[in-house]
């Protein structure tokens, strides 16, 4: 599996962005740039979902992982080890090789066997 995070910080690097190691949110440019290429990617994939292009469709989705990861990297947040904590989150709603689903809106329950994501170590160790 590629290691997006590397390959998203290369790019910074060549583009002279800094990358954190520290997690914190300064509200700095770069931190607005990357929330607005967000905005803008999001709405991208709106649009070509509405338009069920799935060739756009594609390209915004890549391009909205591209930038939330350029994000974390901005501020300083490890991205793998904050997917695999969330992760383990996720697969403790998982009871029996099945989830439970609200039956009114598919929305996964969250049962008995649900532990929250605990991030503190991860962004904190």
């Amino acid at each position: 599996m590629p290691d997006i995070q590397r390959d998203v910080e290369r790019f910074m690097l060549a583009a002279d962005q800094p990358v954190s190691r520290v997690p914190k949110i300064t509200q700095s440019d770069q931190e607005n740039l990357y929330m607005d290429l967000i905005a803008e990617e999001y709405a991208e994939l709106i649009t070509a979902m509405s338009n069920k292009d799935i060739i756009e469709s594609a390209d915004a989705i890549a391009d909205l992982i591209w930038v939330a990861i350029g994000l974390a990297s901005t501020i300083g947040i490890p991205f793998d080890q904050v997917w695999e904590e969330v992760k383990r989150s996720n697969d403790s709603k998982i009871v029996d090789g099945t989830l439970m689903k609200n039956p009114e809106t598919g929305k996964v329950m969250k049962p008995p066997t649900f532990s929250e994501p605990d991030l503190d170590p991860v962004l904190f160790p």
